[in-house]
């Protein structure tokens, strides 16, 4: 059986003002779990999905690191 792990990114207005765009933070997360991500460039919303269960919670930090990274 294939799991598969979804995300929703969501850029609040704060985080967009300082250059957060939902579509490339997802995509530094998905490669991390074995998938890849879509959404337009420069929207506030995306979505992906991979399969590596065992790199949810690397993901989760990677995407911590990218919020933190932006110039609030």
């Amino acid at each position: 059986m294939i799991i598969k792990i979804r995300l929703l990114m969501f850029v609040l207005q704060p985080f967009k003002k300082a250059g957060g765009d939902g579509p490339k933070w997802a995509s530094a997360v998905t490669p991390i779990i074995g998938g890849k991500a879509g959404g337009k460039p420069g929207a506030p919303t995306a979505i992906g999905q991979g399969t590596n269960a065992d790199k949810v919670d690397e993901g989760v930090e990677e995407a911590r690191k990218w919020i933190e990274n932006l110039k609030l």
